[in-house]
């Protein structure tokens, strides 16, 4: 009987180092995730701050620190171009008054009214950006160097 309270105290002794333990662990966790948390906090607090002042200090911002403004307009410039490129596949152009995205066929934006300078539809664009084989006058794909039905050599 001695050894089965002696197996009982044991046990017993065990789990409680095993609770502590497994507490501590789950401390250490709930800490960490905090202090990454906060760490997110603070860069995003300095983003916010670095970006206000590029737009508040500009000419300041590109004589002090001339190669990460120049790598800025880079990313701009890149944005910009990829947004018209997304647009144009999607139909879409930009109001020429408040930059709201509308089709490109709306005579008037529906958000501020404003008339639309009349465009091509998409039909038409690409009809005039269209490539003609010169000897059988077969449509061909944009970059193709040689004519699909024919087979002649395309400049």
């Amino acid at each position: 009987m001695d050894f089965f309270n002696k197996l009982g105290d044991s046990i017993q002794s065990v789990g409680k180092e095993v609770t502590k333990k497994t507490k501590d662990l789950s401390g250490t966790v709930s800490l960490n995730a905090q202090i990454k948390e906060s760490e997110n906090q603070l860069s995003q607090v300095y983003r916010i701050i670095g970006e206000k002042y590029y737009n508040l200090c500009k000419e300041e911002a590109v004589s002090r620190y001339p190669e990460e403004t120049d790598e800025i307009v880079k990313i701009q410039n890149k944005l910009a171009e990829d947004r018209e490129k997304l647009r144009n596949l999607k139909g879409l152009k930009l109001c020429s008054n408040c930059g709201a995205e509308i089709e490109k066929g709306v005579l008037h934006c529906p958000m501020c009214g404003t008339e639309q300078q009349r465009t091509q539809t998409v039909e038409q664009e690409v009809q005039s950006q269209q490539s003609f084989c010169p000897v059988c006058g077969e449509p061909v794909l944009a970059g193709a160097k040689f004519c699909g039905k024919c087979g002649a050599k395309l400049e």
